[in-house]
């Protein structure tokens, strides 16, 4: 048992695979993004599934409007100690942020990005509809 001990630990001494997340150091969390912060990575994952090409600043623009707005319904809660009226008020959110969204990018773009998320969710094996604030995006 001994030898199967120190030959699993040797399997773990190597760098990690390329393009593997460099472990965390013990235990450390990541410091928590900012609206902006967390807007940005959003526009930047969109761009990765359909290019935003000229649309990249407003849609930036849309994304940090609502991550200041979720910021503020949720004042620093988790979805499940929100009240109903939160709740509601993240829905009407959700809703006007992915027009605004449609507004910004335009409807073909908009489209094509919806289309490419839901390969990247269905790819992953989820299927499950994102959730953005709690609550689905249409």
């Amino acid at each position: 048992m001994l030898f199967l001990a120190i030959a699993s630990f040797a399997q773990n001494d190597g760098p990690p695979p390329a393009g593997a997340p460099a472990p965390r150091q013990g235990g450390q969390k990541r410091p928590p993004m900012n609206p902006e912060q967390r807007a940005k990575r959003e526009t930047d994952k969109m761009n990765e599934l359909a290019p935003l090409g000229t649309s990249f600043d407003k849609v930036l623009a849309v994304n940090t409007d609502a991550a200041k707005q979720r910021e503020s319904i949720m004042g620093g809660k988790k979805r499940d100690e929100l009240s109903d009226d939160q709740k509601a008020q993240l829905k009407q959110l959700n809703e006007t942020h992915r027009k605004n969204l449609e507004a910004a990018m335009g409807k073909d773009l908009y489209m094509k990005w919806k289309d490419a998320e839901k390969a990247r969710r269905q790819q992953q094996g989820g299927g499950q509809p994102r959730m953005e604030g709690g609550e689905e995006q249409h």
